[in-house]
């Protein structure tokens, strides 16, 4: 069994409201659901938590959803499972994922005196109108208030999601977003392009022409210009989408990006563990009742037993070599440090200059990758081109997979 210090991701699938955009798995007007589905997934983690012998645990982060919308008790009853479940490090990156609405000085102050000590707010914008647009249900002014209440409270780890690429968003404003942001001083930001799935209702207005659609170019240009405004006030950026303060970069996004092991519990919530990518069911009913059809066996059963006979489990995957190893590489690719042929070798026994001799030379022709000393890295090219970059590498192997 793997003994390396690992990730939880806790999902928690209740909002207030679905925005528009949005295709995770979560739900709006299910509140009564709250406490039975607490119950539900604190058993899941101490189920977990005694298969996997306790292990430690370097990062805990709960998203969703909207896991600030939940009762502070519930909120700490979670945190309190999981010390309890596995070996949390005494130094932990403990993450809540929070609504700016939820966060009022007294939902501050309650927060403040438990393990959490990170806080990423969906913030989205600053701009009223492209909030309107985003379907949020907060303001700039309640962004505001929320920020400074955390403040107040104590929290010095906050991270800021902001979206670009999104229609009616000018340049203009995007600057503008960006400068008001910036004078917060959060410790982090996270910035990402719009990207519509089927079926989301803002996807079904952009086809029906209610929204203009965004402007590809102009959504570069707003990205190079985040690049150019963080760099100038001492914002590192460590990955793609992500800019720190320094030594305050994401440590559970780290885990993702280094490919490795992580757990995540709770509907939908997907895992990468001992070789193997898993995923729970999505419906929070079906969690709820299914949770306690889930008895664990003793520890000696293989791990693959266990996910082959868990009714939580809605699919599970043995990756094989040659799709690990295109998956390191572009997961790798995503930090600005890029990665080295002592790291891939560390690992596959291999170099990955040999493994991907047909598909480097083209990279670098097309000034998508190129030699930082000895760390391959993005260009700032490949940077805007990064899918272009991912897909030569995993596209081969899925396409002599299929062959």
């Amino acid at each position: 069994m793997n003994t390396s210090p690992i990730s939880l991701y806790i999902h928690i699938p209740f909002c207030a409201k679905k925005c528009p955009y949005c295709d995770f798995n979560t739900y709006a007007r299910i509140e009564h659901l709250f406490s039975p589905y607490i119950s539900a997934l604190n058993l899941e983690i101490k189920q977990w938590g005694q298969l996997l012998g306790h292990p430690p645990v370097k990062t805990v982060f709960l998203g969703g959803g909207t896991p600030s919308y939940l009762p502070v008790k519930l909120i700490l009853s979670i945190i309190d499972t999981v010390f309890h479940a596995f070996d949390v490090d005494t130094n932990a990156e403990i993450t809540l994922e929070s609504n700016p609405r939820d966060f009022t000085p007294q939902h501050a102050k309650h927060l403040s005196t438990s393990s959490i000590n990170r806080l990423s707010f969906g913030a989205q914008s600053l701009n009223d109108n492209i909030l309107s647009i985003l379907g949020r249900d907060h303001d700039r002014a309640t962004l505001i208030d929320a920020y400074e209440n955390a403040k107040t409270a104590g929290f010095n780890n906050i991270n800021l999601d902001l979206i670009y690429g999104v229609p009616d968003l000018t340049s203009e404003i995007w600057a503008q977003t960006l400068s008001e942001a910036i004078a917060l001083h959060p410790q982090h930001f996270s910035l990402y392009c719009l990207t519509l799935e089927k079926e989301t209702p803002m996807y079904l207005a952009l086809e029906t022409g209610k929204l203009p659609r965004p402007d590809e170019d102009l959504a570069a240009d707003q990205y190079i210009h985040a690049e150019s405004a963080l760099a100038k006030n001492d914002y590192i950026q460590y990955e793609l989408s992500n800019w720190s303060k320094e030594d305050y970069s994401c440590t559970h996004n780290l885990q993702y990006w280094n490919n490795l092991p992580y757990l995540g519990l709770g509907p939908g919530a997907h895992s990468f563990y001992s070789n193997t990518r898993f995923s729970n069911l999505k419906s929070p009913t079906q969690y709820i009742k299914l949770i306690h059809q889930w008895i664990l066996e003793s520890n000696d059963k293989p791990f693959l037993h266990h996910l082959k006979n868990n009714p939580l489990i809605a699919d599970f995957e043995v990756i094989p070599k040659n799709i690990s190893m295109a998956e390191y590489m572009f997961l790798k690719l995503r930090l600005n440090k890029g990665i080295t042929n002592d790291e891939f070798h560390s690992i596959y026994h291999d170099r990955f200059t040999n493994v991907f001799a047909k598909e480097l030379p083209s990279l670098f022709e097309q000034n998508l990758i190129f030699w930082n000393k000895n760390n391959l890295c993005l260009t700032k090219k490949g940077r805007l081109l990064a899918n272009e970059v991912f897909t030569s590498f995993i596209g081969s192997y899925l396409q002599d997979t299929s062959n």
